[in-house]
């Protein structure tokens, strides 16, 4: 073994030999074809600078001598004192546009005897600047023009150049006109980033596009490449101007000694060319490279791969007979596949043998999965082509179906109607292709016999007989399903009656505030009775008064009724009698068009309740009729049966017993199951603004369960609407004590009675100091504290003890429960009544429990107070 991996393989060879004899001679040879391209351009470039001095000198020479040629011609037409010269020669300097200005220069007196074209006496005294004196001396001036260093002039108020010529005894001085000179920067528009300038001999900044360099005389004799340019005149340098690279080329004027320089950065020669370098060289080998990959490509797909292919065969063949690869390491071959091919044939017997052994273990393998999943929980199937060709016993035991009946559905046809759209295409996904298995936690199926059953399911692939297929598990989850949705429904149920509950605490507080108002006002109009009762004119304005605080009352006992906060004051009520008054009422006021039918047929009608609690519900349910039927002709029905329930549970009702059956039935449209479901829901309604307020039936809901009954809804589309009302019968023993408790009460009122002493402890001053003056006026004495501290301390310093105490439970400060606490505590013989008109803590609902004797729902009446007076006191008169 050792020696086949030391050997090396046909693809590496191939590999190696390629790199070594193709690819890298190509790169190469590429590197050199650029760098001969190079070389060759930056010859080129040399030469183009050689020919722009060139060009840029005799442009040079040309101006020159133009301008020499021209003070030549001023000489002899400017004699001194000849006005027609003077005109002649300031048109011709103007037509020549080359000297700025000429200066006829006296050397013996060092003076400027003419100046063109400036024609003032005031210059001609000026002296002449030293390097007029400085040139006539240095070069003689024997009748050649001779040219001066840079200078300011200040004649022409600007840097310029003097070119000089002997005229007799006076000098003849031009002053040329650089910017003139700047034409030649034409010649570097052909050539992008060229500078051409021009200096003298010394180094001095003649001409050149930057300004600035020859405004100041900038020198460039310091600089290297102008050394290296008067070594070697008509060479090329490469060196730093300015703080850049530049390729310079210069040329000189053998007549003027000025210097014509070519240069330009290094930057912009460079850049291009090895831009064009870089996209040669990635051609280059980019092309190599394919070439190399092609070839390689090809013999490996036509020579090695084969050989490859064939001697990995015999590897995995040849893997467990050791005696094989022995004899592969000693082969003679250099190469590796070659040696594996050779044993080839020597491993098919050994081969067969292995597989017959890996069959059986098939074999063994197969029967112990078919008995796992014959004997397993939960159902397995495969299908293929959409039907299914193995099912386990469980699925077969779960659907009804047998094997043979499974195999001619479709497996999408055992999943609900409603689903199965959802899962078909991605169940089809499992049996034509390796997916990922998908899960559902609950997915309806319908079974043989019709009925509907929730399956957790798992969908994966498999592969039978060489294709993809799917496998499916499922578990039976129907009641798991079930008892998730009857949960779902309680909680739903739990959720509404959180919404009942929180509207019934709003309506709880919104009737305490209007419970202290009328209790203010019921009390003025008891007053003003007893003191106007000879006053005939006032008595219809005071029983209106007393009505609508009566109506006002009323409406707040519901809304504390309907809240759970109101515990009403209830007695032995006919319902008969009130449904009768509804009735009657109800025939006056409805159009013709709706028939009122009356079956009053319960034998005994009589309930604790209220009084008007029964003629309210008819009212509401009645009048909703009304409004469903509308403008058609229809018929409402006010039924009545006194039943018994030996199952109350069945009504959602705790107490066996009788009760009074109420059913409001019409013909009217009907109602949709969803609006059904929401009738009893505050401010709910179907009616349009301004018609209905949405709280009838929510009212109607609460005074039911408070009197211990429960109403139903039957209603259906086109079929009319039937409300049933249970409420619980009176016993018999109710109705006598009641009848007992009234006789008691009439006989304690014509006993003779003492005046009483009350104390009266209530925030409301309005509320006491009415109590206080009406019982005075009775003859009774009343102490009124607003505060329970004040009224404590009343009774530890007075010697004289109340014969009753009124106690109002929502006291600021002390507050009622913990004054009612200290009174049962140290005053235990006193009664005590406790009031409130908002009573929803513990000391209503169980007054006697906390020592109180009575109490009492605001708004209550004087009447109503003399007589739970009299209940507790029966001596006393009032």
């Amino acid at each position: 073994m050792e020696g086949i991996q030391k050997r090396q393989t046909l693809e590496s060879i191939v590999r190696k030999k390629l790199f070594a004899n193709v690819f890298v001679p190509l790169i190469l040879l590429s590197i050199l074809a650029n760098l001969i391209y190079f070389a060759l351009a930056y010859k080129q470039f040399r030469r183009q600078h050689i020919i722009l001095t060139t060009i840029g000198i005799g442009f040079l020479q040309e101006h020159i001598n133009s301008i020499c040629r021209l003070l030549a011609s001023i000489s002899g037409q400017s004699a001194e004192g000849d006005i027609e010269g003077y005109l002649y020669t300031n048109k011709f300097l103007e037509f020549q546009q080359v000297l700025r200005n000429v200066i006829i220069y006296d050397p013996a007196n060092d003076r400027a005897s003419r100046i063109y074209p400036v024609y003032s006496a005031r210059v001609y005294g000026l002296p002449a600047v030293n390097h007029f004196s400085r040139l006539v001396k240095s070069r003689g001036l024997d009748g050649v023009c001779y040219v001066s260093p840079p200078y300011y002039s200040p004649y022409s108020g600007s840097v310029t150049v003097a070119f000089a010529s002997r005229n007799g005894s006076d000098i003849v001085i031009g002053e040329a006109k650089l910017e003139q000179m700047l034409k030649i920067n034409v010649l570097s528009h052909a050539f992008k980033d060229t500078l051409l300038f021009i200096t003298d001999r010394f180094g001095n900044v003649i001409v050149h596009p930057d300004i600035k360099l020859v405004e100041r005389r900038e020198n460039f004799a310091h600089e290297a490449w102008f050394r290296s340019a008067k070594k070697d005149p008509r060479g090329v340098h490469i060196a730093i101007h300015q703080g850049r690279w530049y390729i310079i080329a210069g040329l000189t004027d053998a007549f003027s000694g000025w210097w014509c320089f070519a240069a330009t950065p290094l930057s912009s020669i460079l850049l291009p060319y090895l831009k064009m370098q870089l996209i040669i060289l990635f051609a280059c080998v980019t092309f190599c490279t394919a070439i190399f990959y092609l070839t390689r490509r090809w013999l490996l797909k036509t020579v090695v791969q084969p050989v490859e292919n064939l001697a990995r065969e015999v590897r995995s063949m040849t893997s467990t007979r050791e005696d094989l690869l022995e004899r592969v390491g000693e082969g003679e071959s250099r190469y590796s596949s070659i040696s594996e091919i050779d044993i080839c044939f020597r491993t098919i017997a050994s081969t067969v043998e292995r597989l017959t052994l890996q069959e059986q273990a098939l074999a063994e393998s197969e029967e112990r999965f078919r008995a796992i999943a014959e004997h397993a929980p939960v159902a397995l199937g495969i299908f293929q082509d959409n039907v299914f060709i193995y099912s386990n016993t469980e699925a077969q035991r779960l659907t009804g179906y047998t094997p043979e009946e499974l195999q001619n559905i479709e497996v999408w046809e055992l999943v609900h109607p409603d689903y199965r759209e959802q899962v078909k295409e991605r169940i089809l996904i499992r049996q034509t292709m390796k997916a990922a298995p998908i899960h559902y936690d609950a997915l309806p199926v319908v079974v043989k016999d019709g009925d509907m059953k929730w399956f957790r399911v798992s969908v994966g692939s498999v592969e039978v007989s060489g294709r993809p297929a799917g496998l499916l598990v499922a578990v039976d989850v129907t009641s798991q399903v079930l008892a998730v949705r009857e949960k779902f429904e309680y909680e739903k149920k739990f959720r509404h009656m959180q919404r009942l509950e929180a509207v019934g605490v709003l309506a709880g507080g919104i009737a305490h505030e209007f419970n202290n108002l009328l209790h203010g006002i019921v009390l003025n109009v008891d007053i003003l009775k007893s003191r106007l009762r000879d006053r005939p004119e006032f008595k219809d304005y005071l029983e209106n008064l007393y009505h609508l605080t009566r109506r006002g009352s009323k409406l707040v006992r519901g809304l504390l009724t309907y809240s759970r906060k109101q515990r009403a004051d209830r007695e032995i009520v006919s319902a008969h009698d009130e449904i009768r008054r509804i009735m009657t009422i109800s025939r006056a006021s409805f159009p013709k068009n709706i028939a009122l039918e009356e079956h009053l047929d319960a034998e005994d009608d009589r309930i604790v309740a209220e009084t008007g609690q029964v003629e309210q519900i008819v009212m509401n349910l009645v009048s909703n009729a009304k409004d469903a039927i509308g403008d058609r002709s229809g018929r409402i029905a006010v039924k009545t049966r006194r039943i018994f329930l030996d199952r109350p549970q069945t009504f959602g009702l705790s107490t066996q017993g009788f009760y009074l059956r109420i059913d409001v039935e019409d013909d009217g449209p009907g109602m949709a199951p969803h609006v059904k479901e929401r009738i009893f829901d505050p401010f709910f309604t179907t009616k349009e603004v301004g018609r209905g307020t949405g709280l009838g039936l929510s009212v109607i809901l609460g005074i039911v369960e408070s009197l211990g009954g429960r109403i139903f809804c039957e209603s259906e589309v086109g079929r009319g609407t039937t409300f049933t009302v249970l409420l619980p019968s009176a016993e018999k023993e109710a109705t006598e004590k009641t009848e007992k408790d009234k006789e008691d009460r009439e006989e304690g009122t014509s006993h003779e009675t003492k005046p009483l002493s009350l104390l009266m402890i209530d925030d409301e001053e309005i509320f006491g100091s009415l109590v206080k003056e009406f019982f005075e006026q009775k003859g009774h004495k009343v102490h009124y504290y607003p505060r329970a501290e004040s009224a404590l301390e009343f009774l530890e310093n007075s010697e004289e003890k109340p014969d009753l105490i009124i106690l109002d439970l929502g006291l600021p400060g002390m507050g009622g429960r913990e004054c009612l606490n200290i009174l049962k505590t140290k005053y235990p013989d006193i009664p005590v009544i406790v009031a409130s008109g908002y009573i929803s803590h513990d000391v209503i609902k169980n007054y006697r429990a906390y020592g109180a004797s009575a109490c009492l729902s605001k708004p209550f009446t004087v009447d109503k107070l003399l007589e739970t007076i009299r209940e507790i006191l029966p001596a006393f008169k009032g």
